[in-house]
This record gives C-alpha cells, sequence and structure tokens, in this order.
C-alpha cells in the first residue's frame, strides 16, 4: 500500500520556478495535480488541508507566493478555497499575453518534418488557447490542419470533405494516415497470370517496333525525293524516299549502265564504271548527229 502511496505521490511533480517559460510549467503543473486531488480525494479535506497538499507538491519555493495572496471571507471570489487559491497562482504566474503575437505563431504553424499528425494536432490546440478566438477557435484549428499538414494527398481529400468540422477533420485525417501506414506494411502485390501476359505482349509490341524502327519505309510522306545509294531507307530501284501513287518509277526504266530494266543507274550495282556509260552515250550523240545531219546524195 506503501509503495501505491509513493507513486500517486511522484505523479505529481515538483513546479520548477526557474523555468523558462513559468507560466507552460505552471500549467503542466496544474493539469497534474489535478488528477492526483481525485486519487488523494483531496475534496472530502478542509480548504486549508487541500491547499496544503497542493503547496507541497509545488515545493517549498511556492510559500513565499503563495503568503502574497489576500483571502476575504465575505467574497465569494476571494474565499479561502482551493479553486480561488489557484486562480490566484493562475494571475501570478500568466505572464502579459500579446494576442496578436500568439496569433501569428499559430498562423505559420505547419507540419515539421518528423512530426507525427497527432502531434502537430495537439500543439495547434495548444497554441489556439493563448489566441482569444472564442466561438471561432474550433473552425481555425481545423483550417490550420488543413492547410499545415505535410501529405498534399491528404490535403486535397480533406478539402473535398462536404461540411467539415473540427472532430471529423480530425478523425478522417488520422484514418488515412492509418489506412497509408497499412498499405504500406502489406507491400506490393504479386502480379497475376493475365498481368504477366499482358506485360509480355506490351514488351513484344515495343521489340517489333523498335525492330521495323529501322527498316525502309518507301510509302512515307517526305519532302525530301532523293536519297544517297547507301541509305539502307531508300529505295534499292530508283534511290527515292517517295513514290507517288506507291509504284516505283524505275520498275519500267532501262539503267545507262548495264542495260538491264527495272532500276537507274545511280542505284546500279554493276562493276561497269561511269566513264565507260558517259563514252557510250557521246557516241550514242554523235552517231545520232552525223545522221541527222547528212545530207541526201
Amino acid at each position: 500500500m506503501a509503495d501505491s502511496e509513493n507513486k500517486k505521490d511522484k505523479f505529481v511533480k515538483p513546479l520548477d520556478f526557474s523555468a523558462g517559460n513559468l507560466a507552460s510549467a505552471w500549467k503542466v503543473f496544474k493539469d497534474q495535480f489535478a488528477v492526483y486531488k481525485i486519487v488523494k480525494k483531496l475534496d472530502d479535506l478542509s480548504a486549508d488541508e487541500q491547499i496544503a497538499h497542493m503547496l507541497m507538491a509545488m515545493g517549498s519555493e511556492s510559500i513565499p507566493v503563495y503568503n502574497q495572496f489576500v483571502f476575504v471571507d465575505s467574497d465569494a471570489n476571494k474565499k479561502k478555497t482551493l479553486v480561488n487559491c489557484i486562480k490566484m497562482f493562475d494571475t501570478y504566474f500568466e505572464p502579459v499575453k500579446n494576442v496578436i503575437f500568439e496569433r501569428s505563431v499559430f498562423n505559420k504553424m505547419v507540419q515539421e518534418s518528423g512530426q507525427s499528425l497527432h502531434q502537430f494536432i495537439v500543439k495547434l490546440q495548444v497554441q489556439s488557447e493563448n489566441c482569444e478566438y472564442g466561438t471561432m477557435k474550433d473552425d481555425l484549428v481545423r483550417d490550420r490542419i488543413v492547410v499545415g499538414v505535410r501529405d498534399i494527398e491528404l490535403r486535397k481529400y480533406l478539402i473535398d470533405v462536404p461540411d467539415l468540422t473540427l472532430r471529423t477533420c480530425i478523425q478522417k485525417a488520422k484514418q488515412y494516415v492509418s489506412n497509408q501506414q497499412q498499405v504500406a506494411e502489406m507491400g506490393p502485390s504479386t502480379p497475376s497470370a493475365k498481368d504477366e501476359d499482358s506485360a509480355t505482349n506490351v514488351d513484344q509490341v515495343t521489340s517489333r517496333k523498335k525492330e521495323q524502327k529501322g527498316k525502309p519505309d518507301y510509302g512515307r510522306k517526305d519532302s525530301s525525293l532523293t536519297a544517297a545509294k547507301s541509305t539502307d531507307k531508300a529505295c534499292p530501284k530508283c534511290g527515292k524516299w517517295k513514290h507517288f501513287g506507291g509504284k516505283c518509277p524505275a520498275e519500267r526504266s532501262k539503267c545507262n549502265k548495264c542495260k538491264q530494266f527495272g532500276h537507274w543507274a545511280k542505284m546500279c550495282s554493276s562493276r561497269k564504271q561511269v566513264s565507260e556509260v558517259q563514252e557510250e552515250l557521246e557516241e550514242d550523240m554523235d552517231s545520232m548527229g552525223l545522221y541527222l545531219g547528212s545530207s541526201p546524195l
């Protein structure tokens, strides 16, 4: 039984009067003492006994502060009770509040890196208490949650919820985060046989397209009508990139090099030199000129 009592006493930590933010330290102490008061059933004790328990829990530095308080039995707000004593400590520890500053801090709050959604929401709610928003507090905390969460998809999800209240906002945000964690823990799904076949078909089509990419396309539209003989995309008969009507103009032509039909001289594979062809053409022209220029005897 003694061990249990010691644990209850240790639950309330003495107030650190050297804390940088004494008002915040006092608020933490009050929250702890409220639980302690119920466990110890202090309501059954007299006002002096209740106050004595609180001063002992706060520490010896609380005595000089308490001695400054003036209690008036005829005034209900100043009568010596634990509630009024706590209010006097509130006044003592509470610094002069700058509401504009507190609101500026609140309006800049966003979910920080490594900060959980729960921690972000709690921090917002604590800061909102210093802003004196009144009846607008819940709506402003809700808006700050939507705007301040790091997950953009969660933000979009919350914006689309109709008639979003603070309570609904918190519930849906926590459910969203929980679902995301569960999906991540499930890991990637195993592809089915149907999916594997589809993937194989896609690979085959892609492979065929790559193979066909390097093949000549004689029917394609192109502004160029000539191509080098070495180009594998040119027509092997005429060397052109484009055929009008889909037919090669060299199919019924006679090659000036090899005298064969079906291709032009520039695409001829014969070993006959161009100079020889030119000589033959000159001889033909000369003979034709003589014949045409001769006169009858």
